[in-house]
């Protein structure tokens, strides 16, 4: 999970032994570092956070404020957390760009990102977690959040719109392969405010 630790600022990856009752944070003395969204891979048992200096983003907010211009995120990274050993890897840096949210399963990593903060359009990647390689894909969905790559990575559960459908707003499966999009849960049955995609063996 992502906690702010009681007198501290940034958000952490936290790990809580259920054991134990002990509170653990990866990078504790990091006071600059926050963790801004976090995935878990079951199959690897290892969890991916995407994470950006504090210190840089202000100094872009107040260049922003200063010049009264676009705010432009900062250097957004994503590591690797090895849950057994807490070993970091670094898989990717990002340049100017948010992430917004990101997904890990089947060997590789679903990034919603943007090239302002709260500003559209927001782009889509998949993202090699050995090679850090970037491909930059054209989804036919409108979602900021709410992604969730299926066990085999071969497909995203999302909440948002559909391109493809004139369904509006719910939660829905996109196919990479077949591009086919499946209506799942849509809000004209209940209104959706979030949803989880809670892994299984089968």
């Amino acid at each position: 999970m992502t906690a702010v630790k009681k007198g501290e600022r940034p958000l952490k990856v936290v790990f809580y032994d259920k054991q134990s009752k002990q509170i653990s944070a990866v990078n504790d003395r990091d006071m600059d570092t926050t963790v801004w969204d976090i995935s878990y891979d079951p199959e690897t048992n290892k969890t991916y956070a995407a994470s950006y200096s504090e210190n840089e983003q202000s100094k872009n907010i107040e260049k922003a404020n200063r010049t009264q211009t676009e705010l432009i995120p900062p250097k957004n990274q994503i590591v690797e957390i090895d849950n057994n050993s807490m070993e970091q890897r670094s898989v990717i840096e990002l340049e100017n760009e948010q992430i917004l949210r990101l997904t890990a399963r089947g060997e590789q990593i679903l990034i919603a990102t943007a090239r302002h903060i709260n500003k559209d359009p927001v782009e889509y990647s998949l993202i090699n977690i050995k090679t850090g390689e970037r491909q930059r894909i054209d989804l036919p969905i409108k979602a900021r959040s709410g992604l969730f790559l299926s066990k085999d990575g071969k497909g995203v559960y999302f909440l948002g719109v559909s391109e493809k459908e004139d369904n509006g707003r719910g939660i829905y499966f996109y196919d990479f392969n077949t591009q086919r999009m499946e209506p799942i849960f849509l809000q004209i049955n209940g209104f959706i405010n979030n949803f989880r995609l809670i892994p299984s063996d089968s």
